[in-house]
C-alpha cells in the first residue's frame, strides 16, 4: 500500500498549486488525465467501481468550516466543492460517467443529499447505500448515483490539512466496502490533507 499511496506525491505540487488557484476548474487537462490516472489505480486495488476527488474552493477553506451547523438540511454559510478527477470501471457506460461529471462537478455544500458533503459536516469518512428497488431516491443524491452506477455502496472522507477543509475523496463498489479499504481510504486523505498542509 505504501508505494500506491507514493504514486500521489508527483501530484501533490499541482493540488496545491489548484488550491490556491480562485477556482480549481482552471486545472490543465493534461493536470487531470495524470490525477485521474493515480486515482484509477487506487481504484482498481480497492476493487472499486468508481473513484472521484473534489478540492474545496477558496470560500470553502476557512478555519471555522467544519465548525458550522446543518439547520434544516442547509448550511449556515455556503461554500463549495469542485471535481477534479473522477475514473470509473470501463463497464460504468459512458453517458453515465458523464452524467454523473456534469451534476457533481460543482457541488455547493448545502446539497447535504450528496456524501461527500455529508463528510465535510461531519468532519469524518461517511458512507451511503444504494436503494432497494422499491425505495425511491433522489436524482441528485448520493444513493440516486448509487443505483445508476449500478454500485451498493460509497464512502466519502474529507481531506482535512492544519484544520482546514481541503477537499473530499470517495470510492464506489458494487459490494460492500471492507473495513481494511474504508481505514486505507482514509489513510490516503490523511496523506493528502498532511502534505498539502505542510507545503502551503
Amino acid at each position: 500500500m505504501s508505494d500506491l499511496l507514493a504514486q500521489f506525491d508527483p501530484v501533490i505540487e499541482t493540488l496545491v498549486a489548484a488550491w490556491s488557484e480562485t477556482d480549481p476548474l482552471r486545472l490543465s487537462p493534461d493536470v487531470r488525465d495524470g490525477i485521474e490516472l493515480v486515482l484509477d489505480g487506487l481504484r482498481r486495488e480497492w476493487g472499486g467501481l468508481a473513484i472521484g476527488l473534489w478540492l474545496a474552493t477558496p470560500d470553502s477553506r476557512g478555519p471555522g468550516l467544519l465548525d458550522r451547523t446543518v439547520v434544516e438540511g442547509q448550511s449556515t454559510r455556503p461554500g463549495r466543492l469542485v471535481l477534479v478527477g473522477f475514473a470509473a470501471d470501463a463497464s460504468m457506460p459512458g453517458e453515465v460517467q458523464a452524467g454523473f461529471r456534469a451534476a457533481t462537478g460543482d457541488v455547493s455544500l448545502e446539497q447535504t443529499a450528496f456524501a461527500i458533503v455529508q463528510a465535510v459536516h461531519a468532519g469524518r469518512l461517511v458512507t451511503a447505500t444504494a436503494p432497494a428497488p422499491e425505495e425511491m431516491a433522489s436524482e441528485a443524491s448520493s444513493p440516486g448515483w448509487l443505483r445508476r452506477f449500478g454500485a451498493r455502496q460509497s464512502a466519502a472522507t474529507p481531506i482535512l490539512g492544519a484544520g482546514r477543509l481541503v477537499g473530499t475523496f470517495a470510492l464506489a463498489s458494487t459490494v460492500t466496502i471492507p473495513p481494511d479499504v474504508l481505514a486505507e481510504l482514509d489513510a490516503v486523505a490523511a496523506r493528502l490533507g498532511a502534505a498539502l498542509s505542510r507545503m502551503t
